[in-house]
């Protein structure tokens, strides 16, 4: 009985913990996706390791549109979740295993030169990838660009809004 309880006692406080962060109207885009590029009134605009047409920029939340034309560094992150979809073309994608020559980098983030044992993914037009926190990823080779739709999660997304102290 203890279980049960517990559980609906922790779901009630999330879904109250997250009102109360989401106490603003919801974002909506009509028709942010075309099926070649998004309709975002912000547009396409530079990026960490591309461009991005960004819906919802906030506290520990990203959700945007992200074209990559090249590699990007080896990273990963403490406390962010990533949920990516790809709308277009196609990539190689290593996630997991251990990062070589690893560096912390800005406060939650982490770098390197390799991943040594990680899973290799040929990510296209229709693959759904979740990467969670503390799982190096590394955009090892991107042929002729890729377009993503990216929703980032957590306390140190990238993208986000820094949250007022």
């Amino acid at each position: 009985m203890k279980r049960p309880v517990a559980l609906a006692t922790s779901f009630v406080a999330a879904v109250f913990l997250t009102s109360a962060v989401w106490a603003q109207d919801a974002t909506y885009v009509e028709r942010a996706w075309t099926g070649d590029r998004p309709t975002s009134q912000a547009g396409w605009k530079p990026c960490a390791n591309g461009t991005c047409s960004s819906i919802v920029n906030a506290p520990g939340l990203v959700v945007r549109f992200q074209r990559r034309e090249q590699t990007s560094p080896i990273e990963g992150h403490e406390h962010t979740t990533h949920i990516w979809y790809v709308i277009d073309g196609e990539a190689t994608l290593i996630t997991g295993g251990e990062v070589v020559g690893r560096k912390e980098g800005r406060p939650g983030e982490f770098s390197g030169t390799d991943i040594k044992g990680g899973l290799v993914r040929h990510l296209r037009k229709g693959d759904v990838i979740v990467i969670p926190p503390r799982t190096p990823h590394w955009w090892k080779e991107i042929p002729s660009g890729i377009g993503i739709f990216q929703v980032n999660m957590g306390g140190d997304a990238p993208g986000a809004v820094a949250p007022e102290r």
